[in-house]
């Protein structure tokens, strides 16, 4: 703007109406030069800063669509490796049991007409086979329905549902001495069929592995964390297991004893740890040969604070 005007007021006026330069009358041409190459410079600056706001915006725009789409691809990619699984673990059910009744007629027959030491001992290992293919197509079609299955949270005693546990563990070995130490009041919210699989498992878990000792002390517990969220401990006396082999732990299939040695299937930790985390928390051990394991799980924030609320009352 080229002006006469020097009055301050009149020139924040102009300023306030969008004028960026002044030219004060008589015109300095060097000025004039300077200032508008300044200004050119300035919107040239400007026009750029725009354009790459722009072309950012844009790309953004386009990774979060194609991070959705890859998203959308690999969920519906799990789904159907879970549907697969189901199928093939449904599918072989049914020849399974035929192999199992049909052997269990073949050692009847067997039998009667005096059979050798060679033959039972055939279809002692056709049987235990059936046995244990069975019983992992069992835990693969659980593992399926834990990640399918519609959560249901409701207010859940663990406490009890851990003396339920144990008791039934007893009752199966009565003979066995084991010492249970369960913290009362641990109460959350959240899916109690769930729950008790992964119970089932952890408390089994401590029960099987402390099968060797002459006398077993398997606690539940809880605490603040570091964070203040409560974590939950299981822990026994048993086994343990060397920690170099921990990242195998919740791996379906995956196993850090020998079926000769304690017998599974090794899918029970990998479901709870999807129940754990369906939940909206992690599970982690910490163990080392024969000095026993200790499993903590949380449960999310939902679960943490209704035992909270429940610890007040």
């Amino acid at each position: 703007m080229v002006t006469a005007l020097i009055d301050r007021d009149a020139r924040l006026a102009a300023l306030g109406a969008g004028v960026e330069e002044f030219l004060t009358k008589p015109v300095d041409r060097k000025e004039l030069w300077l200032r508008v190459r300044n200004l050119l410079r300035l919107k040239t600056f400007g026009d750029v800063r725009m354009q790459a706001l722009e072309e950012t915006h844009n790309l953004n725009a386009g990774l979060y669509e194609e991070a959705q789409e890859r998203m959308a691809q690999l969920e519906s990619s799990n789904q159907d490796l879970q549907a697969f699984a189901y199928s093939v673990s449904h599918d072989l059910r049914t020849p399974l049991s035929s192999i199992a009744g049909f052997s269990n007629l073949l050692h009847r027959e067997v039998v009667k007409n005096t059979a050798t030491e060679r033959s039972l001992h055939y279809l002692a290992r056709i049987s235990a086979g059936t046995q244990q293919m069975g019983a992992s197509i069992d835990a693969l079609l659980l593992l399926g329905h834990v990640s399918r299955t519609a959560l249901r949270p409701e207010k859940v005693d663990l406490s009890a549902m851990a003396r339920e546990v144990l008791n039934a563990c007893s009752e199966r070995e009565p003979d066995r001495l084991v010492e249970m130490d369960i913290q009362p009041g641990l109460v959350v919210q959240g899916d109690p069929h769930l729950l008790r699989q992964g119970l089932d498992n952890l408390l089994g878990n401590a029960w099987k592995f402390s099968g060797q000792q002459a006398q077993v002390h398997i606690t539940f517990s809880s605490a603040a964390g570091p964070d203040g969220q409560t974590v939950y401990a299981i822990k026994d006396n048993g086994t343990g297991f060397d920690m170099a082999y921990s990242d195998k732990l919740f791996a379906p299939f995956q196993r850090l004893h020998s079926v000769s040695e304690f017998a599974g299937t090794g899918i029970g930790l990998a479901s709870v740890h999807r129940i754990v985390a369906r939940h909206g928390g992690k599970v982690w051990a910490e163990s080392a040969p024969g000095c026993g394991a200790t499993f903590y799980f949380t449960l999310g924030a939902s679960a943490s604070a209704d035992l909270e609320a429940c610890a007040g009352q």
